[in-house]
């Protein structure tokens, strides 16, 4: 029997793009559950008790760090799963936690199979190096951001940043008592940028912060007050992602 494998990723094409790798080219691992609901997942794997699990950082209603605090034991080896982020990665390397990047390399996801294979369980040795990982985000996240204008460079705060507005292939900072920045930039580089921070994707459009969120309107299939006064949209299928990170972040 091989290594007994759960995947969980929000993202259907992604599940089935790892799930062809294995079956292509590591017999060793036999698949026995997929899951695209982290909430599931957390339900079920103490009764499958997998040996591996690929897990994606970046899900809605529970990410993946999220799910590893809601297990009690995790006696499995974890290889997360990110799309490319440049201090995400440094944090990975300096805490030799295990990962692969999105779209998932077939070499790398090899040499990574290999290097587990070789190691022996260590439960106590994966909550070390985890927390090591965790105090590395915690101490390093990004406070300022530099953006540049056709006049200037300006160093922002990011807590002083409201919301992003998209203006075609210009971005709006909005800020809290500032006048607003217009920057030649598009809003997935300032999302990449903030991801560790209490910003929120509401709309293709929009980028938020959530410490400046006033209230949620329900009228017109909802939208976002800021506490700016100004209204900010947000899409039927983020409603639901909005609601449920607002009460964890307030404790409701």
């Amino acid at each position: 029997m091989g290594l007994k494998t759960i995947i969980i990723d929000d993202e259907s094409d992604a599940i089935s793009s790892l799930k062809l790798i294995i079956n292509e080219y590591l017999p060793e691992l036999e698949l026995i559950a997929t899951f695209n609901n982290p909430i599931i997942a957390k339900k079920e794997i103490p009764e499958l008790k997998p040996d591996l699990v690929f897990l994606d950082i970046n899900m809605p209603a529970m990410n993946g760090f999220e799910l590893l605090d809601n297990i009690k034991e995790h006696n499995f080896k974890i290889i997360f799963i990110t799309a490319f982020d440049e201090f995400a990665i440094k944090a990975f390397k300096y805490s030799a936690i295990d990962y692969i990047l999105k779209p998932v390399d077939i070499d790398q996801l090899i040499s990574t199979i290999s290097k587990i294979k070789k190691e022996e369980p260590s439960l106590n040795n994966f909550n070390l190096n985890y927390n090591k990982f965790l105090n590395f985000l915690n101490h390093h996240k990004t406070k300022k951001l530099m953006v540049s204008t056709l006049d200037d460079v300006h160093y922002l705060d990011t807590d002083d940043i409201i919301y992003i507005h998209a203006e075609g292939s210009y971005a709006k900072i909005i800020r809290n008592n500032n006048s607003p920045i217009l920057v030649s930039k598009n809003l997935k580089d300032f999302e990449s940028q903030l991801h560790y921070e209490h910003f929120f994707r509401s709309h293709n459009s929009y980028l938020i912060n959530l410490n400046f969120v006033k209230k949620f309107l329900k009228s017109d299939g909802g939208s976002i007050e800021m506490s700016n006064g100004d209204i900010t949209p947000i899409s039927k299928r983020k409603r639901n992602e909005f609601n449920e990170i607002m009460i964890k972040i307030f404790n409701l």
